[in-house]
């Protein structure tokens, strides 16, 4: 078949900063609060967060059309994630395909690291940026809330870096 492809409505760009802090110390005497540590479990459950799924009328007939002509098990969960978005199942099959994820809601992941000062100190601080694409319609703060709840740590900052500019589903 022939495609012509074309772009609407674009998820937003947004970055949140995830930061713990802790006191620091020398590491020939180390302790239970570690930035670190801390870090590396907030990413932990964020690298297994799905976002909820999210659809629109475009996405809707994004995958009704692809799914028709490419066939197969992902045709078929593509077809039935356009009349059932609450379709775990196709959620998960079209979720692991890094072609298809973005289409699916809102994606956040870390992509930057920062933390220590030297290589025989506790950390003081460690921060993550995390990149999201925001599918169209929601808004910064309920991401940020989203983050926090994953982050479950009440020694986190979740912080929005940049100022996004969120745009309306596009009708089709």
């Amino acid at each position: 078949p022939v495609v012509y492809a074309m772009q609407a409505a674009e998820k937003t760009y947004m970055d949140f900063r995830v930061s713990f802090t802790s006191p620091g110390g020398h590491s020939s005497r180390p302790s239970a609060d570690n930035a670190v540590y801390a870090l590396g479990r907030a990413m932990g459950r964020l690298a297994e967060f799905p976002f909820p799924a999210r659809s629109s009328e475009l996405t809707q007939a994004y995958f009704r059309a692809t799914g028709g002509m490419l066939g197969g098990e992902t045709g078929a969960a593509m077809l039935r994630y356009a009349d059932h978005p609450d379709d775990r199942a196709a959620y998960d099959l079209l979720a692991s395909k890094p072609e298809y994820v973005g289409q699916l809601g809102t994606t956040c992941v870390a992509t930057m690291v920062d933390a220590g000062h030297a290589p025989n100190a506790l950390p003081q601080a460690a921060i993550a940026n995390v990149n999201c694409r925001v599918f169209p319609g929601e808004s910064a703060e309920s991401v940020r809330e989203a983050l926090t709840r994953v982050v479950d740590d009440p020694k986190a900052t979740v912080e929005l870096v940049n100022k996004p500019a969120p745009s309306d589903p596009s009708p089709l």
